[in-house]
């Protein structure tokens, strides 16, 4: 093998575009992932439907860190994703808390809970519920649902500011007919 001439190097230096690229990435990596603003306020997503899924009635996933915020009965806004459409919708089962690690009825799981004296460890866990949608917000009206928000949509708690809100919570304790 010849020697290498002299006016070209075997290891050659960074060009300086690529150093500027590198640290900028290096600057993005210690700022961590940048969340949309409007998601900030999410206390779910949705999940993907499975054959037993049944109208109007959705999974929707959420942190353990927002477990308490998705009561029995509150009351929530579903902005569907690539659709755009918003849906409202109570929560008519859950919130229920669900290992990520292992399924809940694995044994392993099972052991973890039940020996609870004597170990310290357990799963990390995030928060199943199903809410029931009962309309999809249109033109500032709220409209019999036609289609289910999308999967990974984000879930709102329900502000009483909005006219469509106040509209929604009156039905929901008066019912349909007025009381």
């Amino acid at each position: 093998m010849p020697p290498p001439s002299a006016d070209k190097e075997v290891v050659q230096r960074t060009p300086p575009a690529l150093l500027n690229e590198l640290d900028a990435l290096k600057q993005q990596a210690k700022s961590g992932p940048q969340v949309d603003p409007e998601l900030e306020a999410a206390v779910g997503f949705t999940h993907f439907d499975v054959t037993s899924s049944q109208d109007n009635l959705i999974t929707v996933l959420l942190t353990r860190e927002d477990l308490h915020l998705l009561a029995s009965q509150t009351l929530v806004r579903v902005k569907s994703k690539d659709d755009r459409r918003a849906y409202l919708g109570v929560v008519v089962r859950g919130p229920f808390a669900e290992p990520n690690a292992v399924p809940a009825n694995s044994t392993m799981a099972i052991g973890v809970v039940t020996h609870g004296k004597k170990l310290a460890y357990t799963f990390d866990y995030h928060g199943r519920a199903e809410i029931e949608i009962v309309g999809e917000e249109v033109d500032g009206s709220l409209k019999p649902p036609r289609f289910r928000p999308r999967p990974q949509s984000p879930v709102f708690l329900l502000n009483g500011r909005s006219r469509i809100s106040h509209a929604f919570r009156r039905r929901a304790v008066d019912g349909p007919c007025g009381g």
